[in-house]
């Protein structure tokens, strides 16, 4: 039943976002055809739920990766790049020429706390090792709720906000390709103000599609939907059966919009982006700092009206090393983002006794 009324529900929302004027099927054909017409190869990919816990009982991935259960995401299922002979370790992680871009065309979510779309680094291969070594990290910054370019929202429940809104998001290592597609996209009527880049930064990367090379995900994040009945939003049928995928190309667009693989079908002059500036993870404030002695006060005091009992002192650090020091020393770090802390006390034990 649940399966079903998921099913409902993304075929009514397609219903509602294909009669949005700005995507068609037909202007984005005509976007498919002129890149076409450039010499490009463009595929279809899809945009479909990302159930970790689905995965982890099928015996798909090892872990859950710290996922939030109250907050759904999304990946990107890619076709194999033309005239890759390897296969991809997984349907949702791919590998990547470095004159190639993944392009989404579609709409943010429904009035959310919180979504971002970011490019991460699975897996990588290395000589010493057999088998890909899991690195889970951010490749930049993420396209998200409070950076994200996008045009005005199609619902008259969200009109002059962020949310039902249309955007273009270009991930690409090379600046020629991020610059053809643009203008091609303005050719065919989509508007400057709605395209994003997202930078693939190739001197961090292995880039290429053969057996030793990086393999990357996109995903996204929808976090605390304002209606708890928009989270089907974020929601699909699982993508196995009997254990085993039944997605698989050719994939199809759906009502969060297209996803479009990009290759030139003859070399063409390439452009890498450097590495991005980042923006900083703070706000560079540090006046709550004036609070210390008043929250040093407080803790001996509350050591001190509990002196029959013993007290250990824990502190708290981040969970996982960031994203570009992952990169650098191929360690998992769980689907970094930069959009989170992810702080995590000392070890502690509770023992049977009803006063720990």
């Amino acid at each position: 039943m649940k399966r079903l009324l998921v099913l409902l529900f993304v075929v009514l929302s397609t219903i509602v976002y294909c009669s949005d004027p700005y995507f068609t099927e037909e202007n984005v054909n005509l976007f498919i055809e002129q890149l076409e017409s450039e010499g490009f190869i463009v595929q279809q990919g899809t945009f479909y739920s990302f159930d970790m816990p689905d995965l982890f009982s099928n015996y798909i991935t090892p872990s859950c990766y710290g996922n939030n259960a109250d907050t759904p995401y999304c990946v990107y299922y890619m076709p194999p790049a033309p005239y890759q002979t390897v296969k991809n370790t997984l349907p949702f992680t791919f590998r990547l020429r470095e004159d190639e871009a993944v392009v989404f065309l579609g709409w943010t979510p429904p009035e959310v706390k919180y979504f971002s779309y970011e490019t991460l680094l699975m897996f990588r291969y290395l000589p010493y090792v057999e088998g890909p070594v899991r690195i889970f990290g951010g490749v930049g910054d993420t396209v998200n709720i409070t950076n994200v370019k996008a045009g005005d929202s199609i619902l008259e429940k969200t009109a002059g906000t962020v949310y039902n809104a249309p955007l273009i998001i270009i991930t690409t290592p090379d600046r020629n390709v991020d610059r053809i597609i643009r203008e091609t996209a303005r050719e065919v009527g989509f508007t400057e103000d709605i395209i994003n880049t997202d930078v693939v930064p190739s001197v961090l990367l292995n880039l290429g599609i053969e057996e030793d090379c990086d393999e990357l995900i996109i995903g996204a994040r929808f976090a605390f939907f304002n209606n708890p009945d928009d989270k089907a939003y974020a929601l699909d049928p699982s993508a196995l059966e009997d254990g085993e995928f039944w997605m698989k190309p050719p994939f199809s667009s759906n009502h969060r919009g297209w996803v479009l693989r990009v290759t030139p079908s003859e070399p063409i002059e390439t452009d890498p982006y450097p590495v991005p500036n980042l923006t900083p993870r703070d706000t560079g404030d540090y006046s709550e700092l004036n609070l210390k002695a008043t929250m040093d006060s407080l803790e001996e005091a509350i050591i001190d009206h509990y002196s029959d009992l013993n007290a250990d002192v824990l502190r708290t650090y981040r969970w996982v090393d960031i994203s570009y020091h992952a990169i650098q020393n191929n360690t998992d770090v769980l689907g970094d983002s930069r959009d989170a802390i992810y702080l995590k006390s000392d070890p502690f034990a509770l023992e049977e006794d009803p006063d720990d």
